[in-house]
């Protein structure tokens, strides 16, 4: 599902639960260090196969979670997942 479809989903699913109406743009907000750490997990399982994703858990983890707290922030977001893609491809070549 693309990241629209998963806003709409929570913001009707918190409509019908609770009757607020929470605006798109902040559902994006709050849910992007989330969808970006999947993206990432997915990228990671498709070039380095499932059973490589301790891995993927290992490099967040490393280094006090730099990479994981790097997803949080949207400034420090694209970094982060460089930083991943990267150590995608240097694994596939090594």
């Amino acid at each position: 599902m693309a990241n629209t479809g998963i806003h709409l989903l929570q913001q009707r699913m918190a409509y019908h639960l609770s009757r607020v109406v929470i605006a798109l743009p902040e559902l994006a907000e709050h849910s992007a260090p989330v969808l970006a750490e999947v993206e990432l997990q997915e990228e990671w399982a498709q070039a380095l196969g499932v059973e490589a994703e301790g891995d993927f858990h290992r490099l967040l983890d490393a280094d006090d979670r730099e990479l994981r707290n790097g997803l949080t922030e949207a400034r420090t977001r694209p970094q982060a997942m460089r930083s991943v893609r990267q150590e995608i491809r240097r694994l596939l070549d090594s």
